[in-house]
C-alpha cells in the first residue's frame, strides 16, 4: 500500500513510529492489535475499541471516510 494508514491520520492516536507494532490509540493502549492492522481496509473503525472510533485529525482529513 502506498501512502498513509488511516491510523496515522486518526485524532485517537496517541504515539507511533514508522512500524505499526509502535502505535498507541486512545482505543488501544497497550498497541493496536495485529488483526486490527492486517485488515485496516475491510474494517469501518466506526467503533475500534471502548466506544472510540476513527476521528480525522484535521480539516485536510475532514473527508476522509473509511473503506467499506
Amino acid at each position: 500500500m502506498i501512502g498513509r494508514v488511516k491510523c496515522q491520520m486518526c485524532r485517537n492516536l496517541t504515539s507511533g513510529g514508522l512500524m505499526p507494532e509502535t502505535w498507541r490509540c486512545k482505543a488501544f493502549p497497550n498497541g493496536l492489535p495485529e488483526r486490527k492492522i492486517m485488515f485496516l481496509t475491510r474494517d469501518t473503525c466506526e467503533n475500534c475499541n471502548n466506544g472510540i472510533g476513527f476521528e480525522p485529525k484535521d480539516d485536510q482529513n475532514k473527508g476522509l471516510k473509511a473503506p467499506t
